[in-house]
């Protein structure tokens, strides 16, 4: 039940960012950051229903399906949100923006944790 808690939080996070980055009040890496976190909880529910389920079961198999879907939803958001953010830096300063964004979504992160 935990597990599917956190999915719950982390697609009201996800979806709160998303509306303060599309509104200007937050930064695009903490939407980066939201989409791991929901891709981390999606990965939780996985393995607390791999333990608990027969391997042949049908339902394990359509949550592994649909765990695959959010997957890959939330890695063309991501990849899509790193586009944005690297058009917005000259040419010359991609190298060094790539390490700073790092940064940025590490301390993004740390803020969510505490």
């Amino acid at each position: 039940i935990s597990a599917a808690e956190a999915i719950i939080e982390s697609t009201k996070v996800l979806g709160i960012v998303a509306q303060k980055v599309g509104n200007n009040e937050s930064e695009p890496e903490e939407l980066q950051v939201a989409c791991s976190s929901m891709t981390s909880a999606v990965a939780r529910l996985m393995i607390a229903s791999k333990v608990k389920s027969r391997s042949d079961s049908t339902n394990l198999k359509n949550l592994e399906s649909a765990a695959l879907k959010v997957y890959q939803s939330n890695r063309i958001l991501s990849e899509s949100v790193i586009s944005i953010i690297d058009a917005d830096v000259p040419e010359n300063d991609q190298e060094f923006f790539g390490t700073s964004r790092k940064v940025k979504e590490m301390d993004y992160q740390v803020s969510i944790l505490k």
